[in-house]
């Protein structure tokens, strides 16, 4: 069952990321590093299918009510917390994140792997100024974390 559920997260991230690029790469290798981080930070396979997830309804068509169909409801409510909502002040949306453990746990996946390629890339770029608020996202996230000793 999950080796069939991870096949049909990848299927729906795969076709709603077609054509989209993260910093100039197919967006889907920005899917795959923050798999690869939740594959090494957590033993929960439903963790990694949210991480294949987590930017199909912000970044596409695909709706929360498309994902609780194909997935259930523990992942879609994973996937829901994780999806920025438009005009969403960043804070609240980290909270938000911080309020689910599993979207937590990927948010934090996340956030390393957009730190990572600020930090490598060149210092002209113009999300660079975003890596102060993703390290202050990633000390919250972390210490809420620590204090709910949310494990997977």
């Amino acid at each position: 069952m999950s080796a069939e559920l991870m096949q049909l997260a990848i299927d729906v991230a795969e076709r709603s990321h077609a054509g989209q690029l993260y910093d100039g790469k197919p967006f889907i290798e920005h899917v795959r590093a923050v798999l690869k981080c939740v594959r090494e930070t957590s033993r929960d396979h439903l963790d990694a299918v949210v991480s294949i997830l987590h930017d199909v309804v912000e970044d596409s068509d695909v709706t929360i009510a498309d994902i609780r169909q194909q997935f259930g409801d523990d992942i879609a409510d994973a996937v829901e917390s994780i999806t920025k909502r438009k005009g969403e002040p960043y804070g609240d949306y980290i909270r938000r994140c911080a309020r689910n453990p599993r979207a937590m746990r990927v948010k934090l996946c996340d956030l390393a792997c957009n730190i990572n390629n600020l930090l490598h890339a060149d210092r002209n770029h113009p999300k660079r100024k975003n890596l102060a608020k993703y390290n202050k996202a990633r000390s919250y996230l972390t210490s809420y974390m620590d204090r709910e000793r949310v494990i997977a």
